[in-house]
Order: structure tokens, then C-alpha cells, then sequence
């Protein structure tokens, strides 16, 4: 008798020990959703950061030097990326090298692709 009402005890406990790990694991499982939107928020201000290098130099009647210095950017950017990086290669259409810019000519820089998390991977330049 003294046996069974010693096993009893260790069974009581070891049933609330499993109901404490499980409202613990149900606690986190609760916060997940808030962690998630964090991190998604983080990233969605991580890819206007980065997109706002290349379209700041968006619009019409930009410079020679302006385009010369968004190709130098591009370049740039392609050049370091690798296979871990978030970012892919940009294209540029249209005048695409810095030979082809002329000092006296207006230029119209457009962004006009982006990937499907909304990060650019295409610039035309006319």
C-alpha cells in the first residue's frame, strides 16, 4: 500500500510537469504570430532601404552625371553580390554603359522590374 500511494504521487507529477511544459509550449505558439509580423516588418523596411538607392535617381530630365552615377552604382552592386545575398543582379535597359551617355542630353531613368518580394531588378534608361 505504502508502494502504490508513493507511485500515485510520482505519477500526480509527473502529469503536472507535462501540463506545465505544454502551457509553456502553447504560451510561445501564442506569441509566434507577433514575432513573425516583426520580422516580416524588418525585412519590408530592409527592402526600402535598399530600393531607395536606385530609385532616387528616378524621373525625367536627369543629367549625364546623374545617369553615370546610377550605372557606377549598378555596376557596383553587381559586381559584390553573391550566392547568399538577398539581392539579385540589376538590368539596365536603354543606355546601359557609360560610353553611350552624352554630357548634353537629358536622360528619363525609369525603375521597371521588380522581383516578387518587390526588390528591384530592372532599370531602363532613356
Amino acid at each position: 500500500m505504502d508502494n502504490a500511494s508513493k507511485a500515485l504521487i510520482m505519477a500526480g507529477a509527473v502529469l503536472i510537469a507535462v501540463l506545465i511544459v505544454s502551457l509553456g509550449v502553447y504560451l510561445l505558439n501564442l506569441n509566434k504570430p507577433m514575432v513573425d509580423v516583426t520580422v516580416s516588418q524588418v525585412d519590408l523596411k530592409a527592402i526600402q532601404s535598399y530600393n531607395y538607392k536606385y530609385t532616387k535617381y528616378e524621373g525625367y530630365d536627369k543629367s549625364a552625371s546623374e545617369v553615370i552615377a546610377l550605372i557606377n552604382l549598378v555596376e557596383q552592386h553587381n559586381k559584390n553580390i553573391n550566392e547568399t545575398d538577398l539581392y539579385g543582379t540589376i538590368t539596365i535597359s536603354g543606355v546601359s554603359s557609360k560610353s553611350a551617355v552624352v554630357n548634353t542630353k537629358k536622360y528619363t531613368i525609369m525603375v521597371n522590374t521588380y522581383d516578387s518580394r518587390g526588390i528591384i531588378v530592372g532599370i531602363n534608361i532613356s
